[in-house]
């Protein structure tokens, strides 16, 4: 079985005016929902969880399938599934997930400090004054320390996770790993650094690029995590010089490609 967070959206979804059959199978799903955003199930798994018959399940199915006039979502016309190999597609599995990962991670750092502060207590030591004024500016320092050491761990954390997920939507390259202190890390805090760094946008523009997602040229290319971090590569992506361009000639895309990973190599040797 899957672990899925659940999104507090769901108490204002439409879901929430389905009868309990429908809720019951629809909630099955969730936990059954992997991280590539599959229920990997049958009708005949369903029916034996959810304790109904399988005709009433292929009926909710085929409810679940087809558009949902009064969903808020406007992605595929709110249909919530779709019929994959291996199982269920849940439509939008990612954006809420997302959401709700977003709001556990904010939940976690608020925590995270509350329980240092809780650590900083009055010397009650008899200890004179002033030592005892070094001791509480020291600690406060290096709660600060602490603060930002974690703050930056969970945001290269949540950076790898937003990649792989994307990865795994386009068959691309994920990480296992982000080590702060190896090349691939110290690249990662350089452009975490620009004015300009989003790295959802970054996402975003990768996703309307056609050339860095493998679908041009004749011999395709497949954008990389670590390709993304060298500063040119970074640098051009977010000026938008691989997106797709209506009624640009694709036909010399291949020239171009080895221009740009002579520029790159260029790059690499003056670093």
């Amino acid at each position: 079985m899957g672990f899925t967070k659940l999104d507090e959206g769901i108490l204002q979804s439409s879901i929430m005016a389905e009868d309990s059959d429908t809720f019951k199978v629809w909630i099955t799903l969730l936990a059954t929902c992997k991280e590539d955003g599959i229920a990997h199930c049958s009708a005949v798994f369903l029916s034996s969880i959810c304790r109904l018959p399988q005709e009433r399940i292929n009926e909710i199915l085929d409810k679940f399938e087809k558009p949902d006039p009064d969903s808020r979502s406007t992605t595929k016309k709110g249909c919530r599934l779709k019929r994959v190999n291996g199982g269920y597609e849940i439509i939008n599995y990612f954006k809420y997930r997302e959401s709700a990962l977003r709001r556990s991670e904010a939940e976690r750092k608020r925590l995270y400090r509350q329980q240092l502060r809780k650590s900083k207590r009055p010397d009650m030591s008899g200890q004179c004054p002033d030592s005892s004024a070094s001791a509480s500016v020291y600690a406060s320092s290096s709660l600060n320390i602490d603060i930002n050491k974690e703050e930056e761990r969970i945001n290269i954390e949540e950076i790898k996770r937003g990649w792989n997920e994307f990865a795994g939507q386009h068959n691309l390259a994920t990480v296992s790993k982000i080590d702060q202190k190896s090349e691939r890390g110290r690249h990662l805090e350089a452009r975490m650094a620009e004015k300009d760094w989003d790295f959802k946008k970054l996402l975003e523009i990768i996703g309307e690029s056609s050339f860095l997602l493998g679908k041009k040229g004749k011999e395709p290319f497949f954008v990389t995590f670590d390709w993304l971090l060298w500063p040119g590569n970074y640098r051009r992506t977010m000026d938008g010089n691989y997106k797709d361009r209506v009624g640009k000639d694709m036909g010399g895309v291949q020239e171009w490609y080895e221009k740009e990973k002579a520029k790159e190599k260029e790059e690499r040797e003056h670093e």
